[in-house]
């Protein structure tokens, strides 16, 4: 079986080395290449690329070659040509060709490589000395009689440095495709697969030509072309395809993403009208109880309902006002008031002592007294509350909560640091997310409304800078804010 198939492949290979055999194997290039041309022709009609300009011109090069060789093939086989034509001044007009339409899809191909200055040049040189060879190529036909042109010694040196150009041309841009291209690029080992296939057929008509005169090897090099240009096309089809999936995919991102702006918009509007309608009863309830609390006609246990009814007010007020903040910095209506500010007299400013004294809880400020940075005075002072009221409600009763500062070169740091419960390490990462509690909401035994942490990154972005958490459960809770000197 593998002996008939071998037979099989070397009769294919014959036949193609025939007049007939050259005819259908040049048609077929031909109108790969005219498939390829109109593919990347109707691409350049939607999106003028440069990379794109360039592959029409290659591939245009390479059809007007394999077109022009089919004609003329065409009129020996069917018309009234001879064979002879296709020895002499044709077949190096013919090869001529072929070096331009491989120079530019070299050119075109390696576009992207050729990007760094210094790989273009290098490029350059290796085109300009092809052209230069092509143009000496050109005087040898002209700057001789015809008599002595047709000698086979004179044929035999321009196919020899014919065949040097295509390998030179196309072993440059198998190297840069190797080595420069981007390795991560799509296809890339097509391209590369197709430079190299093409590359053998030029240096096996080369060791032909100097060492095998008989034709034995040319013969193999035969579907070498037409394979490199089937690759060349699987390459150019599947990056057409992908810019098209992409185009359709951005669109697609760019509807849904419109549609995501109507969704926040129209439910920033709900939570803000929302929020202040519910603010107006609530004022009006929190004044009735306080008059209902000074008639001296209130039983005891009517006083715990009011005091209940009270404490939840309170609660709905805070997840109000928090609601509007939160909505405020998530759509950027809030801009810094930056000022110099002593971050220890602020610190002390800021703290609740009868909340820790309730739980006799020790503070401590050890931030340094000199350390003045720019921040916004109002806004930093939620930080400072928020991270306090999580401090104090998941530290134990006799525990530990520390602040300090350092001062830095380019950036200030902040830490609240307790021994509380500590945190979970999978549910460190949520802990910035809208409405998330670290402990279940069916058996949580402390309030909060689950926005202060998400207020607080977002006040911490707005100064550009950076906020992370290091807890150990048990041990308790580490919080650091780093933000730049200059804030932009």
């Amino acid at each position: 079986m593998l002996h008939e198939l071998i037979i099989l492949y070397h009769s294919f290979n014959r036949f193609l080395g025939t007049t007939q055999g050259e005819f259908y194997k040049q048609s077929i290039e031909a109108i790969i290449l005219l498939i390829i041309t109109y593919m990347v022709a109707s691409e350049y009609g939607r999106e003028r690329e440069l990379r794109l300009k360039y592959l029409i011109i290659a591939f245009s090069a390479l059809f007007i070659e394999k077109i022009f060789a089919v004609i003329i093939l065409g009129n020996v086989l069917f018309g009234s040509l001879g064979s002879n034509i296709l020895s002499g001044q044709l077949q190096i007009i013919l090869s001529t060709l072929e070096i331009i339409a491989l120079l530019l899809i070299a050119h075109a191909f390696t576009y992207t490589a050729r990007k760094e200055k210094q790989v273009f040049f290098q490029s350059m040189r290796i085109e300009i000395t092809a052209i230069l060879l092509i143009f000496v190529s050109f005087l040898i036909i002209w700057n001789v009689n015809v008599h002595f042109l047709h000698e086979t010694i004179n044929l035999y040196f321009i196919f020899v440095i014919h065949e040097i150009m295509k390998i030179i041309v196309l072993g440059y841009a198998f190297y840069l495709t190797l080595f420069r291209m981007n390795k991560h690029e799509k296809y890339r080992f097509s391209v590369l697969l197709a430079f190299a296939i093409y590359l053998l057929t030029p240096i096996l008509t080369l060791i032909n030509l100097v060492f095998l005169p008989s034709g034995v090897i040319r013969v193999l090099s035969h579907p070498f072309p037409i394979i490199a240009i089937l690759l060349f096309m699987r390459a150019t089809y599947l990056k057409l395809v992908d810019k098209a999936t992409l185009k359709e995919e951005i669109t697609t991102t760019r509807t849904k993403y419109q549609q995501e702006l109507e969704l926040s918009k129209l439910k920033d509007e709900f939570v803000s009208t929302v929020s202040h309608e519910l603010k107006t009863p609530l004022t009006s309830m929190r004044l009735h109880l306080s008059l209902l609390e000074k008639q001296g006609d209130v039983s005891p246990k009517q006083q715990d309902t009011i005091a209940l009814v009270q404490k939840e007010n309170r609660r709905l007020t805070m997840l109000i006002n928090d609601l509007l903040d939160l909505s405020k910095l998530e759509n950027k209506k809030i801009t810094l008031k930056l000022t110099r500010t002593n971050l220890n007299a602020l610190v002390q400013d800021t703290l609740y002592n009868n909340i820790a004294e309730e739980k006799k809880i020790t503070l401590t400020n050890n931030i340094p007294e000199e350390i003045m940075v720019a921040l916004d005075e109002d806004r930093f002072k939620q930080v400072i509350i928020n991270l306090y009221s999580n401090a104090i409600k998941f530290t134990p009763s006799g525990g530990d909560i520390s602040f300090s500062a350092k001062q830095h070169k380019t950036f200030w740091e902040f830490m609240i640091k307790d021994n509380g419960i500590g945190i979970p390490k999978d549910k460190q990462k949520l802990l910035f997310t809208k409405f998330f509690q670290v402990e279940n909401y069916l058996t949580r035994q402390q309030g909060g409304t689950g926005l202060g942490l998400a207020i607080v990154k977002h006040i911490i972005d707005l100064h550009h800078g950076k906020i992370s958490i290091s807890s150990v459960v048990g041990k308790g809770t580490t919080v650091t804010i780093r933000i730049p000197v200059k804030v932009r």
